[in-house]
């Protein structure tokens, strides 16, 4: 009786072991099955995030470039630099402009900075940050792309600079203003603090989920916003050659920095 019970033992075992083997491996493919699901959700999420803040970047691009457009239309604008510059001094269509550039400003306080006019030459005629009138502005892209007479662009957005005196960064956005005949009788421009994309990123925190972040960098890899850690914008992720260094610095597209604050990533730590 004795050996009858120790062998049904061991079969009651052994169909039990047989019986866990698949039963573990079903959970353990269960448990890859729900961690690759998992994954696949949270990818698909971050994607969606990512792509509604690329739209909110399109979005503020494209709705600023038309609406510079409009603006530039105004007949105030045509009217004032129309005038010979002796007839502007002190006129009520100069005093109507500066308030009509004030009012412009006031769409968006707290990153409009600037609203100024240009004349045909790249000379600023009128500008909400009044110590700039009389500048010569022409060498400017947002100018240069209108001056050429065959140019038919009715807005330009230029790439995030950096204003060598201050680190300041800022885009501009411009379009041209003409004459009944098309002939260019100047340029309105407006510049917006670089802060404003970093507000759109902050928006986008958390939204695929606790402690998602976005980052957005230009085709160099310089950061140009960050969801949390705002101290890196303008500061690139890989270090550039002397001359690369000093060309996109020219270009005002990065700081004039020493080079242990430009770069925060050497190449040398991805090795």
């Amino acid at each position: 009786m004795k050996k009858q019970y120790s062998v049904r033992t061991k079969l009651i075992v052994a169909f039990v072991i047989m019986a866990l083997v698949p039963v573990g491996l079903l959970a353990f493919l269960n448990g890859r099955t729900a961690q690759q699901a998992l994954a696949d959700d949270a990818n698909q999420a971050l994607f969606a995030v990512a792509s509604q803040t690329a739209d909110s970047v399109d979005n503020f691009v494209r709705a600023n470039l038309t609406a510079i457009e409009t603006e530039a239309g105004l007949p105030a604008l045509k009217t004032y630099l129309s005038l010979a510059p002796a007839e502007r001094t002190g006129s009520e269509v100069e005093a109507e402009t500066q308030a009509l550039l004030e009012a412009l400003t006031r769409k968006d306080q707290a990153h409009v900075s600037s609203y100024a006019l240009l004349d045909s030459e790249g000379i600023v005629v009128a500008d909400t940050v009044t110590g700039d009138v009389g500048l010569d502005k022409s060498d400017r892209d947002y100018f240069q792309v209108f001056r050429e007479a065959e140019s038919d662009d009715l807005a330009y957005v230029s790439p995030i600079l950096v204003t060598p005196a201050t680190n300041e960064a800022a885009l501009y956005f411009s379009s041209p203003v003409t004459a009944p005949s098309g002939d260019l009788l100047g340029v309105l421009r407006v510049r917006y603090s670089a802060e404003v994309l970093q507000q759109l990123l902050v928006d986008k925190n958390d939204q695929a989920g606790p402690g998602s972040f976005g980052v957005l960098f230009d085709e160099d890899h310089i950061h140009l916003a960050h969801g949390i850690e705002p101290e890196v914008n303008f500061i690139p992720i890989v270090r550039f050659d002397p001359q690369t260094t000093a060309d996109l610095i020219a270009a005002q597209r990065l700081p004039d920095l020493p080079d242990e604050e430009l770069f925060i990533m050497q190449l040398d730590d991805l090795e």
